[in-house]
């Protein structure tokens, strides 16, 4: 008989940009019974305190825990299955037990930029990188670009988890360009990042 096992969580071990609020997601290889699965879950905050939430199972092998408030950006939470949980095909526990931790997305800011601020000979078919503490929301970036003057053929895409945009298009040589990121840009946490920036 196959025991129960742990396939995969979501966010996974070791992420820095879990939501304000995630649905913290357990796969396993069998269907689990519902209740010693449940109490075998915890979730802590930096303190080691338990984190409030409720459970959902979308499908037999598939648990969610939704905490009931939003965690603390910036902060490191632990999550730990017992090995309690057990097979709703019998009587047997979990193969091992299982412990992972995340990080909460910070506030939503620049922090960087290629080329930099006042950057001279800058080679026009290269674009224009712009770096977030947070991964933006894809839609709500291209709305928030602007340059001016404008260019043709302009292009917004994005970096590994969206925490970077690049802006390409037919840049002339030897034209001050001036990018801006409006302030209604957010974050995929919600966050606005609140204040303009730009790049000349």
């Amino acid at each position: 008989t196959i025991r129960p096992r742990l396939l995969t969580v979501s966010p996974p071990d070791g992420y820095q940009y879990a939501l304000p609020r995630p649905a913290v997601s357990l796969t396993f290889n069998q269907r689990m019974d519902h209740a010693s699965t449940q109490a075998a879950f915890r979730l802590a905050d930096p303190q080691g305190r338990t984190v409030p939430g409720t459970f959902a199972w979308p499908s037999p092998v598939l648990l969610r825990f939704l905490p009931s408030h939003a965690l603390l950006r910036s902060a490191q939470y632990r999550a730990v299955l017992a090995p309690g949980a057990r097979s709703a095909e019998g009587p047997l526990p979990l193969l091992a037990p299982a412990a992972w931790s995340v990080v909460v997305a910070p506030y939503l800011h620049v922090t960087g930029s290629v080329p930099g601020e006042q950057a001279r000979d800058v080679d026009p078919n290269a674009g224009v990188t712009i770096s977030f503490s947070a991964p933006v929301d894809e839609r709500s970036a291209v709305a928030s670009v602007r340059l001016a003057p404008e260019v043709s053929n302009r292009y917004v895409g994005f970096g590994a988890d969206d925490l970077s945009l690049q802006i390409s298009g037919q840049f002339d040589p030897s034209t001050a360009y001036t990018v801006t990121v409006q302030p209604s840009l957010r974050a995929r946490a919600g966050d606005l990042l609140g204040a303009p920036f730009h790049l000349h």
